[in-house]
């Protein structure tokens, strides 16, 4: 076996050793080679520094990172890790990483983060073993909403082309997740649009969302905004037959009981993992 940068591997052996790695996952996962190359442009990931193990010429596993700052600290984000069944049991995670530390370090990154399903025991003691702790529990959300409540028809949200990211930093419940964050936004800034509803200029409630898959991003509100977050989260689902959130920190428990109030349903619970380089 051989273990090198994925920097010079086409992106279709990658989807495909990512799907056989997959095929097991606690919710099964199959995607294609477009799917990964614009998921993987918020994530920041750097192909350099990604890693794949390689039987002859055939990709067994592998470690995708992500390189930016992240509170101050040149940080590699595994954006996924991925090794197909009858190579498992090897300790291939823990012998990537030992791959990656070097050049890594030469990079100038100092911190290596993750996120792992709190469920999937299997991976959480895998990365344990490479030396991750936990550092804190995002949970996930999604579901059909209900029609606007009453009332909230009278509330007017606006579509900003220019987003206000002080002023939306402000009204943040919580810290958002790597993939969540202002950084992967702007990377991927044509798919996602950003909802507001002021009073006057005063921003009481947003949302950052991507109207292709239903998906958002970030959202927040001011003290007393609670009704215009949710008038905006159920406007924005009402032509979807589903919206999701991912990675709502523990703490953020308004945010929690505003979503469950809205008719989203909480999927699964994720570990943010870190460790030093």
């Amino acid at each position: 076996m051989k273990i090198t940068s994925l920097a010079a591997t086409p992106m279709q052996q990658i989807a495909a050793c990512f799907n056989d790695a997959f095929a097991d996952y606690i919710v099964p996962v199959k995607v294609d080679q477009t799917y990964l190359r614009n998921r993987w442009i918020g994530a920041r990931v750097d192909y350099d520094l990604s890693f794949g193990v390689f039987e002859e010429n055939r990709l067994v596993g592998f470690v995708i990172h992500g390189i930016d700052q992240w509170h101050g600290k040149c940080t590699a984000f595994n954006a996924a890790t991925g090794i197909i069944p009858e190579y498992r049991g090897k300790h291939l995670v823990g012998i990537i990483y030992e791959k990656a530390r070097k050049p890594m370090g030469k990079a100038g990154v100092i911190r290596l983060m993750l996120e792992v399903i709190v469920s999937n025991g299997r991976a959480v003691r895998v990365y344990e073993h490479a030396g991750f702790r936990v550092a804190r529990r995002l949970h996930c959300f999604a579901g059909a909403v209900p029609g606007v409540p009453g009332g909230a028809h009278r509330i007017e949200i606006t579509e900003s082309d220019r987003p206000d990211w002080n002023a939306y930093s402000r009204l943040l419940p919580a810290v958002p997740s790597w993939e969540n964050s202002r950084e992967a936004v702007r990377m991927a800034y044509p798919s996602f649009r950003f909802l507001e509803v002021r009073d006057g200029t005063a921003l009481r409630a947003f949302a950052v969302v991507n109207p292709g898959n239903g998906q958002i991003l970030q959202c927040g509100w001011t003290s007393g905004g609670e009704q215009e977050l949710t008038a905006l989260l159920l406007s924005f689902g009402m032509s979807r037959s589903s919206v999701k959130i991912t990675n709502v920190d523990e703490n953020a428990i308004a945010l929690r009981n505003l979503l469950a109030a809205a008719g989203l349903k909480e999927t699964v619970i994720q570990y943010e993992m870190e460790r030093p380089l």
